[in-house]
């Protein structure tokens, strides 16, 4: 090991849990640090997520948006089930160019390359 090494490698020191509690002035992990940040929503049920029209089960867009706005969690199926649904509609779509990959753009000498599958 070299000088220089030595010296950072005798320079950096640990905090030991108490006194990262200490300078935080943290007395319980288990609290909110910052109590006045509204806390996230969890997991959307599945009863709040869809909603029936015309015996079609869809998402239920105005709990969506305001779940989503407020931080909350969606379950793998409901991830599956919007990207599916948003694919069906984007595929009826005439208006929607095709594509190959990979496209490349480029803006004052920066290239930005980008691969859509």
């Amino acid at each position: 090991m070299t000088e220089p090494q030595e010296q950072a490698k005798s320079s950096v020191f640990t905090l030991s849990e108490e006194q990262i509690r200490e300078h935080y002035n943290v007395k319980d992990y288990t609290e909110r640090v910052y109590k006045e940040i509204r806390q996230p929503h969890g997991v959307a049920s599945n009863a709040d997520f869809y909603r029936q029209e015309n015996g079609v089960r869809v998402p239920n867009i105005t709990f969506l948006r305001l779940h989503l706005y407020h931080e909350g969690r969606l379950t793998e199926d409901q991830v599956i089930f919007l990207l599916r649904r948003v694919t069906e509609i984007f595929t009826q779509e005439s208006n929607v160019l095709r594509l190959s990959a990979p496209i490349t753009s480029g803006y004052r000498g920066f290239s930005i390359v980008e691969t859509i599958a």
